[in-house]
């Protein structure tokens, strides 16, 4: 092998792919299968359970502290619904501060 290939292949190795080149395909069916990690909180009362996921025709019990592989979908699918619960838990606490200002105001 000549001292070129060797620099060419060295510096394919180093060079980082450019996003504006090579664009990700976030929602190609390769990309959403694709097998990450998740750990799932776990505690000794209200999260102690596996926890079932079900999308579309894929479903699975994914045990609880410790690290597993699911398909990015569900993976995305867990991340999106923890969201909506921390969401709908501010919005009812500002609805508790809101309904408890309001008593106070009139009591």
């Amino acid at each position: 092998m000549s001292k070129n290939n060797e620099a060419a292949v060295t510096n394919d190795a180093v060079q980082q792919p450019n996003p504006e080149e090579a664009p990700v395909q976030e929602n190609s069916t390769a990309y959403l299968m694709e097998y990450v990690p998740i750990k799932l909180f776990k505690d000794s009362r209200r999260y102690n359970k596996p926890l079932f996921v079900s999308v579309g025709d894929y479903s699975a019990t994914i045990p609880r502290g410790s690290v597993q592989y699911v398909p990015r979908f569900i993976a995305q699918h867990i991340e999106e619904c923890l969201e909506q619960d921390e969401r709908t838990a501010k919005m009812i606490e500002a609805l508790v501060e809101e309904s408890e200002t309001k008593y106070r105001q009139v009591g």
